[in-house]
């Protein structure tokens, strides 16, 4: 079984994930927090395989999140993140902190369309 933490404070990108691993996948089981701060206080007493994690969010953002988790727990992340093209920078310091990828969120809030980029795209990179 894979544990996937995912860190995003949209309960869409959540309610996607988790159905795209049910429906899909039956070897990986998702948790959710909706900031760094609640990743961090999920990670004290429980484990992660690998964390899924925005950048931009509210209370604690990505990278704070991703520095901490990697001088305590140190777990493989993959930043999920929009407009990443837009705020580069901010990638490029998530590489340093020790994330291990990067991906752009689909543009589209069509359901099945980021259900299928999900299940391609992201997942694919989980179970590589």
């Amino acid at each position: 079984m894979i544990k996937v933490l995912v860190v995003d404070d949209s309960p869409f990108i959540h309610k996607i994930i988790k159905i795209v691993a049910e429906k899909r996948f039956s070897d990986i089981n998702i948790s959710s927090a909706m900031n760094g701060k609640e990743a961090i206080d999920f990670l004290e007493s429980n484990n992660a395989d690998v964390v899924i994690m925005d950048i931009e969010m509210p209370v604690m953002d990505g990278l704070t999140a991703i520095k901490h988790i990697m001088e305590t727990k140190p777990l493989p992340i993959i930043v999920f993140s929009a407009a990443t093209k837009k705020i580069a920078n901010l990638v490029m310091k998530a590489f340093d902190l020790g994330a291990v990828d990067v991906i752009e969120k689909p543009e589209t809030q069509n359901q099945t369309e980021v259900e299928t980029f999900i299940e391609k795209v992201l997942f694919h990179r989980i179970r590589i």
